[in-house]
């Protein structure tokens, strides 16, 4: 996140939604390339049929699943580099902190998982961190700015 914040400043475009596009097409596309190599040095695509015939729900929604989680990860990524776009790659990563528990909060209501003392203090903390981010920036957004007079200046 702080190397795509970089990269934003250095830009020589001035950055914008077709920027941020573009940006998020030549790093999904380079990751994807990336990642079909080493899925074919492991040979990976011989075992995704034979996963699919296992898969508890069916063949069909095993491949369903498959590209629905490709296209919504895509979404994901878009919006996290708007965040970071918008605000900065600090906010993005304590953004993505806060939601980890909240990950685990839905799985255990989902799938009746058991919230331990663990999951608790991991949710309790990330709300911490969170809340404690947005006080200093509220603070610092409240504290009265001085202003720099130049005296040398006509009146």
């Amino acid at each position: 996140m702080p190397l795509i914040e970089l990269a934003y400043g250095k830009s020589s475009k001035p950055i914008t939604y077709s920027v941020v596009m573009q940006f998020q097409f030549v790093l999904s596309f380079f990751s994807t390339l990336v990642c079909l190599i080493g899925m074919a040095i492991n040979k990976d695509f011989q075992v995704i049929p034979r996963e699919g015939r296992n898969f508890g729900l069916g063949e069909g929604k095993y491949y369903f699943l498959i590209v629905a989680l490709a296209v919504i990860w895509q979404f994901f990524a878009v919006g996290f580099l708007g965040i970071i776009y918008c605000t900065s790659s600090l906010f993005t990563g304590i953004f993505t902190t806060c939601l980890l528990p909240f990950t685990q909060v839905a799985a255990t209501i989902a799938f009746h998982e058991k919230f331990t003392g663990q999951k608790g203090m991991s949710l309790a903390l990330c709300l911490w961190g969170f809340v404690s981010y947005f006080i200093g920036e509220y603070k610092k957004t409240k504290k009265p700015q001085s202003i720099a007079y130049d005296n040398n200046a006509e009146e």
